[in-house]
Parts: C-alpha cells; structure tokens; sequence
C-alpha cells in the first residue's frame, strides 16, 4: 500500500466518522463532539499545554474537533449555538475555549456574555492555526476573541 492510498483510506475512514456522529440525535452527535474536543491533543507533547485547533493545520486532514465541530455547526445550525454558548461555561478549559471560538467564527452576539464568565478562567491553553500558535490562560483568550469580535461588528456598522 502506497502513502496516497494510506491518505485516502484516512480520508474516507474519517468522512465516514463524521457522516455517523452527523447521523446521530443532536445530544449524542454533541457528546462525541464534546468528547473529541476533550481529547484534542496538545500542540508540544511534551508541554502537554491543552491546545484549541482553531482551524487547518499543517497536517493532511483537519484536526478531529475542529472537524466535527464546524460539521456540528454547519448541519445543526441554531441548536448548535445554543449548545454552544452553554458550554462556554464546561468546567473543561478545551470545551470552553473551542465553544468560544466557535461563538466567535458565528459572530454570535452572546460571545459579549460568555466572555464575561471568563474573567476568573486562568487555565492555560494554546491555540493554533496553520503554523501560528498562542499562548495564554482562558481569560486572555476569551479577551482576545472578544475583541477581534467588536473591532469586526464595528468595521460592518461603517461599512452601511
């Protein structure tokens, strides 16, 4: 078996994984979205720093949690976001921290009430995109998203 083979067995083995969580009633298909996120591994294994995959990395395949959890978004839409913004409050700093971002990627104007439950978070985490990473506790994250939030609403409101 040649590695392009090895890739597209991957692919298609991991299509089928999001397919069936898809499948699956809205409180399953959040638990093993949930779960996924829970289990994302970190970014330096050996400093096991919990790490957010906000988007493609530089990996063949998307990281698993962000994977099922734009599908989630995508094909379940406002029940989603509920779900959501009520678990930018988990007790996990990973599950919060990637219902943040997700809120964020929405432009969802609840991200101004889940950030304020930030202000006591100091977990570190990491986040990371491509080859860019950042480092912080759960707060400054909270922060930095809600701000790159305003700026946006507010660059739209100037465009009208």
């Amino acid at each position: 078996m040649n590695d392009d083979t090895n890739w597209n067995a991957l692919r298609e083995q991991r299509q089928a994984f999001v397919e069936r969580v898809r499948a699956l009633a809205v409180d399953a298909a959040w638990q093993e979205v949930r779960s996924a996120m829970e289990a994302s591994p970190p970014l330096h294994p050996d400093e096991p720093v919990p790490t957010v995959y906000e988007g493609p990395n530089r990996s063949f395949l998307l990281p698993l949690p962000y994977e099922l959890l734009q599908d989630f978004m995508t094909h379940r839409s406002t029940q989603a976001l509920d779900i959501i913004f009520e678990h930018t409050a988990d007790a996990n700093p990973l599950v919060a921290a990637y219902c943040l971002r997700a809120l964020s990627n929405a432009a969802d104007p609840r991200l101004v009430e889940a950030v304020a439950r930030f202000d006591c978070r100091q977990e570190r985490i990491e986040a990371t995109y491509g080859c860019f990473a950042w480092e912080g506790t759960l707060a400054e994250y909270g922060k930095m998203l809600l701000d790159e939030y305003l700026k946006s609403r507010e660059e739209n409101q100037n465009e009208r």
